[in-house]
């Protein structure tokens, strides 16, 4: 399986994608049950349980599948709050109009969401990921270069930390897991 930019394989990347943007079609079926029947809020509430143990299973398999690395940190600060603004997109099914409306625009948006955190590698907005326990910190290596580090640590500090590589800017922090 080839491997994306860092550590997971394209295929775990896009998983780990697709589990950050799954709750808007969650929501989506929710808004419009009425539409589609009320076994769509049982689709949608299966849908957000099985995303979440995926997105927790992919992480998890992470911390003992990828090579494991010292990373020094100089500087580290919460990151968190970015997960609030992705909510915007979770409240998009709620402003597209009534239950009579052309789901086109909003399918585009939804697949434009999945694309773009693909493409930039945004991962770390991934509010399941927040739902299971993960805190994110953007934070700066010794080597100067800038990261997103994904920990279970309520408070990273700066520090040498055990981390696996996810993708080119984003690490998990896996001092505290033992193989």
């Amino acid at each position: 399986m080839s491997r994306a930019i860092g550590g997971l394989s394209s295929l775990a990347a896009l998983a780990l994608t697709l589990t950050a943007a799954a709750p808007v079609g969650a929501v989506w079926l929710c808004a419009y049950a009425p539409a589609f029947g009320w076994r769509a809020i049982a689709a949608a509430g299966a849908l957000v349980v099985v995303l979440t143990l995926l997105c927790a299973g992919l992480l998890w398999a992470a911390s003992f599948r990828l090579a494991r690395e010292p990373l020094t940190l100089e500087s580290v600060a919460n990151a968190d709050s970015e997960i609030v603004g992705f909510l915007v997109a979770y409240a998009m099914p709620l402003l597209a109009g009534p239950p009579d409306y052309q789901p086109a625009p909003l399918i585009a948006f939804t697949l434009f969401l999945i694309l773009a955190v693909w493409r930039t590698q945004a991962v770390h907005v991934n509010p399941l990921a927040s739902l299971i326990g993960y805190h994110f910190y953007r934070a700066r290596a010794s080597s100067g270069c800038d990261y997103i580090v994904v920990s279970r640590r309520w408070n990273l500090r700066p520090d040498q930390v055990t981390a696996v590589r996810l993708s080119r800017g984003l690490w998990l922090e896996v001092s505290e897991v033992t193989p």
